[in-house]
């Protein structure tokens, strides 16, 4: 299972590959040089994922549960500088994803849904300017996983607002972490 990823200026964003029954909820996959989903598996779920400035967005074989993925411009906080947070804007990715029972929070750790139903994408808009901090003690892995642009190895280091985590251990990699207000 995959859910609440985030996935830019890759050659691909993500492969499903082998197998059957994988997961894939909630991720966002922005600017893609091939593909944003390449699903090469049977009986895979791909719902509430933002595919936006991809080359192809989605590569099915068949066989899969497709639903409730949006590819319209879903105005993102600042694309171009990776902050893919959902504005009032979004109304294509606001309220209008599935509910995912094994998934109830966002990337930021932000309880889903906020509105009617879950949002669709990484991010769950937050209306009234709500100030989200996430505790690094508790970042699981899969919270903190973009692809190519970092990858978490081992412990985080404290850290307070505005200051970048950093990871210990092994090699160590920039670690993109948005903790501030929404807007």
């Amino acid at each position: 299972v995959a859910y609440n990823n985030i996935f830019y200026d890759n050659a691909d964003g993500l492969w499903i590959s082998g197998g059957s029954g994988t997961g894939c909820y909630n991720n966002t996959i922005h600017n893609t040089a091939s593909t944003g989903y390449a699903i090469k598996a049977l009986n895979a779920t791909v719902r509430n994922n933002c595919l936006w400035a991809n080359v192809n967005n989605i590569s099915d074989d068949g066989g899969n549960t497709i639903s409730n993925n949006s590819t319209t411009n879903p105005f993102f906080v600042d694309g171009a500088a990776h902050d893919y947070r959902l504005t009032s804007s979004s109304v294509d990715q606001i309220d209008d994803g599935f509910t995912v029972a094994a998934e109830t929070d966002d990337f930021l750790g932000v309880s889903r849904p906020q509105g009617a139903a879950y949002d669709i994408g990484a991010y769950e808009f937050v209306t009234g300017g709500t100030t989200f901090q996430k505790s690094l003690s508790s970042v699981s892995t899969a919270f903190l996983v973009f692809a190519k642009k970092a990858t978490f190895k081992k412990t985080l280091v404290t850290t307070s607002v505005g200051v970048v985590g950093v990871v210990t251990g092994f090699i160590p990699y920039t670690v993109e972490l948005f903790t501030g207000a929404y807007d």
